[in-house]
């Protein structure tokens, strides 16, 4: 084989290695540059509102399951006719004991006046008595009944008795006294309403 053709064939072999190597190394960077054609989830894009050619709102995706706002509570148990019936008596016991202990030497005995459509004829005629009298002279007198306790210490219909517990305010001559009493109440049914009969001090 001459020198010529010895010349040509090594030539040829490392031509072919050169292209073969190129070749290799762009079909290695085509690879590395195209995204992997599995494994990947497209999120959807939300839908967007156009308000006009220049601005774009983006609408937010709604959610499945949207948190709860507030606290629920549960309704307030319904008051039987009996429940009802007592604590509308305990009531009345309330008013009549923190309108009727409330006066001044102002008002004209109004603090009895106000009682009367609560009481039954025969506490009407122990308190009413004073009604139309001249108040005493001297100075101011005022007091101010407030029942913080109450409870009913009896239930036997038509009769029931409520304690309570008052907070008296008083002034006098300039000077304001707090005392707190216990006051016992008898009420009864009569033609259907409950009045008060009676009601005493306890010492």
């Amino acid at each position: 084989m001459s020198l010529r053709t010895r010349l040509f064939i090594v030539i040829s072999l490392a031509v072919l290695v050169i292209l073969g190597i190129s070749i290799a190394l762009l079909v290695r960077s085509k690879r590395a540059a195209a995204p992997p054609a599995l494994g990947i989830t497209n999120t959807p894009t939300a839908p967007a509102n156009i308000i006009d050619s220049n601005t774009v709102e983006e609408r937010l995706p709604a959610l499945t399951n949207p948190p709860s706002l507030g606290v629920v509570t549960a309704p307030p148990a319904k008051q039987t006719t009996l429940e009802a019936e007592q604590s509308g008596v305990r009531q009345l016991a309330v008013i009549f004991v923190e309108r009727y202990n409330s006066y001044s030497t102002d008002n004209k005995w109004q603090n009895i006046v106000e009682v009367k459509s609560l009481v039954t004829q025969k506490m009407w005629q122990r308190i009413g008595a004073k009604v139309g009298t001249p108040q005493p002279a001297g100075p101011f007198v005022g007091n101010t009944a407030e029942v913080f306790v109450s409870e009913l210490t009896k239930w036997d219909p038509p009769t029931a008795v409520a304690t309570l517990q008052v907070r008296n305010t008083l002034e006098k001559n300039g000077q304001i006294t707090v005392t707190n009493q216990n006051i016992v109440v008898t009420l009864i049914k009569d033609s259907g309403d409950w009045l008060v009969d009676s009601y005493e001090v306890q010492k």
